[in-house]
């Protein structure tokens, strides 16, 4: 059985495009990133399809992200500091009314699922990893961040407080 785990943000339907430009500041600008009206487009596009996308993230090194880009050539420690991620499979969903909640409004899901499992621990296991994710969310004024393991069970990482690794 696989260890992939996904990260699921949930936020309002009309913050998409502002989730894309957050999003497009965690970027690796090495591997083709895509322009911010595009980044908003495509989750639109995502929204709409059902498929999803490719994307390489950057990360604040910590020891959990350094130890990962010593074991894969593909991942590197940038010039700033920062280790680049990739592969994350990002998809969006926008929800039915009946799951969207008793405020009416459109909501949707944006998900980053790793592409091995190796990303999967770091998603579990980096304090930066959780700290960026946990940034994106707010910024873009999400109402929820959740780890979603192989089995389908959910972690909440709280959006107002530190989001704690797993030893």
């Amino acid at each position: 059985m696989s260890d992939i785990c996904s990260l699921e943000v949930g936020l309002a339907a009309a913050q998409l495009c502002w989730f894309g430009g957050e999003l497009e500041r965690a970027l690796d600008r090495g591997a083709g990133a895509d322009s911010k009206s595009s980044m908003a487009a495509l989750l639109t596009q995502l929204a709409s399809d059902g498929a999803e996308h490719g994307l390489s993230l950057c990360f604040e090194a910590d020891d959990a992200l350094l130890t990962f880009a010593q074991g894969d050539n593909d991942n590197a420690v940038l010039a700033d500091g920062r280790v680049a991620v990739g592969y994350f499979w990002l998809s969006c969903k926008l929800l039915e009314p009946a799951t969207a909640g008793a405020t009416g409004n459109k909501q949707a899901q944006v998900i980053f699922t790793a592409a091995t499992a190796s990303i999967s621990r770091l998603m579990k296991e980096s304090a930066s990893v959780q700290r960026s994710f946990q940034r994106l969310a707010k910024a873009a004024q999400a109402h929820s961040l959740n780890l979603r393991d192989e089995w389908g069970d959910l972690q909440h990482y709280p959006l107002h407080e530190p989001v704690r690794a797993a030893p």
